[in-house]
């Protein structure tokens, strides 16, 4: 009796174990799940002026589509740590050196917790959290121009750790990626004309960069 029930027990643990490793997302053969998550920058223009205000915007079902197999998994109250950067675009910047206080003034409502974060260099990027009420993701902001100059502004998905959903397989971990305006132009084109060193680079890596996280290149006059 001991050994017949012992026998169950392992069967049964193999063939759990054999169906959760035949799910589709687990043989995707790509070692992440991948997410893209909606971010809006209005109005879409090339160049702005001093005292011209960019707001962007994000807003999102919980309920999102995964891009390697098309299924889709509820991310309840999932941090996806929203992160902004603007470069100068026209200065020996090496693209790392976000100075976003010197060149706008940034307007957050309270009921967002999201800030402007200065690091002890001087540098300054914002970060925080979006807004998660009834199954939807939200998070809006205001720049206001302050000083001419070519910029490429950034949003991206700051993930600290890995987090779990149900439907989740173990083998996979998670890529966040922010789609901003329907991944249109984003006048990408403006980045050619910037007397930068390191531009040459980063045009080479225009879908890794550009294009997976948020990017959205523009003028202050």
């Amino acid at each position: 009796m001991k050994n017949t029930l012992l026998f169950f027990i392992f069967s049964l643990s193999f063939l759990t174990v054999f169906n959760s490793c035949n799910k589709k997302e687990c043989r995707i053969g790509n070692p992440f799940y991948q997410f893209d998550i909606p971010v809006t920058l209005t109005p879409a223009l090339d160049t702005f002026n001093i005292g011209d205000t960019i707001t962007i915007n994000s807003s999102f079902s919980d309920f999102i589509q995964e891009i390697n197999t098309g299924t889709s998994f509820i991310l309840a109250d999932y941090s996806f740590e929203p992160y902004v950067q603007i470069y100068l675009l026209d200065s020996v910047s090496t693209l790392t050196e976000s100075y976003i206080s010197n060149n706008f003034e940034v307007i957050i409502s309270p009921q967002y917790s999201f800030n402007l974060f200065v690091w002890p260099d001087g540098r300054t990027n914002l970060a925080g959290e979006y807004s998660y009420q009834n199954s939807t993701y939200s998070l809006e902001y205001k720049l206001i121009a302050k000083k001419p100059g070519g910029y490429y502004f950034s949003q991206s998905a700051i993930l600290g750790s890995e987090q779990l959903f149900d439907g989740k397989c173990e083998n996979l971990q998670t890529n966040v990626y922010v789609n901003m305006n329907n991944r249109k132009d984003n006048n990408f084109h403006l980045l050619k004309d910037v007397q930068n060193p390191y531009i040459d680079k980063y045009l080479k890596n225009v879908n890794k960069k550009f294009n997976k996280y948020g990017g959205y290149a523009f003028y202050v006059k």
